[in-house]
């Protein structure tokens, strides 16, 4: 079922307020050309004498007329407000299964992982510059559990230098991935690891 579309009255809205606008213009030109009359008055003597007053009536249908035109107008608009805020919410509501599905699938992601194999160990050959992400713990989930410990560095994943923990997910392929670390002997280690891009499970600190 496809969602519905919020700006299917849009232009009956603008239409609306067009209307309630020429509404007001000729409620405008009903009062400049029949808002006066002339009324009679007779003062003591008895003598007639012709004077301009308002026109009540004219006055009164122009008003209404003119009123009538934007108070639709302002209701229609409220309508339609109301319309597109359930448009958004059924949107939403669409969207937080796919969103609790794509992060239960995250959060899955170490647990599905496999870890492969680790490399030698070689001295620190000073390729990448100082680490800035250190392995604080390891969750049990993780494949990295038991091959990597706190006191690690993490240098690399295949190959591309990493500062963040952003840079990993971004560095990482689907498939087999190398992490070069640094363990707390100076040494540079490897550790290869079959998994998609997202969370590797390691906690770390800067």
């Amino acid at each position: 079922m496809s969602a519905p579309d919020r700006s299917r009255w849009d232009g009956w809205v603008a239409a609306v307020w067009v209307i309630a606008g020429l509404a007001c213009i000729a409620a405008l030109v009903l009062i400049n050309q029949l808002g006066t009359m002339r009324v009679p008055e007779r003062d003591l003597l008895g003598n007639v004498s012709w004077t301009t007053g308002p026109n009540i009536a004219v006055w009164a249908a122009a008003i209404g007329q003119a009123g009538a035109g934007v108070l639709f107008a302002v209701l229609f608009s409220m309508v339609n407000s109301i319309y597109k805020n359930s448009c958004d919410q059924l949107a939403c509501a669409k969207q937080e299964p796919a969103e609790a599905t794509s992060t239960s699938r995250s959060s899955e992601e170490p647990s599905k992982a496999k870890y492969v194999d680790q490399g030698e160990d070689v001295e620190d050959a000073a390729e990448y510059s100082v680490p800035t992400l250190k392995v604080d713990s390891v969750e049990k989930s993780s494949p990295f559990y038991g091959h990597v410990g706190a006191g690690y560095a993490l240098l690399a994943v295949n190959g591309k230098e990493v500062e963040s923990e952003p840079d990993i997910a971004l560095n990482m392929v689907d498939g087999l991935n190398e992490f070069t670390f640094r363990n707390r002997n100076w040494k540079q280690v490897k550790r290869y690891v079959e998994m998609r891009p997202g969370r590797t499970g390691i906690v770390f600190y800067y």
